[in-house]
């Protein structure tokens, strides 16, 4: 039923990103504002066809239906990997990381794909839920057993019941003026945390005691690095 029902989503989908990358060949005539317009069409659809792949990620969860093959994986390349791929789109967004590789390298046994695609669900929804001018503090280290990554974000306040953000579509909130992003997909974390539990892992969510918020996963390392 999800298959279906995201191949029913992707259909229109397709056709509407089709059309619009046939507009952008002439989209030099258009004036700044239509140009920007346009800009933001595209972006909407390529973020609606990313909702549709994590909807049926986490559904495939779920039902139990997900496949992994197993090997050694550097987290820290992975990391480096995504913050190196959504630099610029964050820029755009007026957000920067700012890495700190407390241990490097950093191995983990598990499915690389799967945890490429964790650590970048885990970043864009960072940048999807903070607020703009500001830094991310994205950390990785290898801390009794484990690989723990984390990033803190200064700009964003935690409610009571952490646990919460990891449901799909529940957002946090701004502290400034109580709104909530509307860019923020929601699914992200719901990936994040059903990819950390397949691989013996586990998330987490807490206040900064200096403000803002932090939101991490641990996963544990593999008994020995590869030679």
């Amino acid at each position: 039923m999800y298959q279906n029902l995201a191949h029913a989503f992707r259909n229109p989908l397709v056709t509407l990103t089709g059309n619009l990358d046939f507009l952008f060949q002439y989209s030099r005539g258009l004036t700044a504002e239509h140009q920007k317009q346009l800009v933001e069409v595209r972006d909407a659809a390529l973020r609606m066809h990313q909702l549709v792949d994590h909807f049926l990620d986490v559904a495939s969860f779920d039902l139990g239906a997900v496949s992994t093959r197993e090997s050694s994986v550097e987290l820290a390349g992975l990391l480096r990997r995504c913050a190196r791929e959504l630099r610029a789109w964050a820029r755009a967004s007026g957000v920067r990381f700012q890495i700190a590789l407390k241990s490097d390298p950093v191995y983990v046994k598990g499915d690389g794909a799967w945890l490429l695609s964790m650590i970048r669900s885990l970043l864009v929804y960072a940048v999807l839920s903070s607020s703009k001018k500001n830094v991310l503090q994205v950390e990785l280290c290898a801390r009794a057993r484990h690989a723990v990554l984390a990033v803190e974000d200064k700009g964003l306040q935690l409610s009571a019941n952490a646990s919460k953000i990891f449901r799909p579509f529940l957002i946090p909130r701004h502290p400034a003026d109580g709104s909530r992003s509307d860019a923020g997909g929601g699914l992200e974390l719901a990936l994040v945390e059903r990819i950390a539990k397949v691989h013996g892992g586990g998330v987490w969510a807490k206040a900064c005691s200096s403000g803002g918020m932090q939101v991490g996963v641990r996963l544990p390392v593999a008994p020995c690095e590869p030679r």
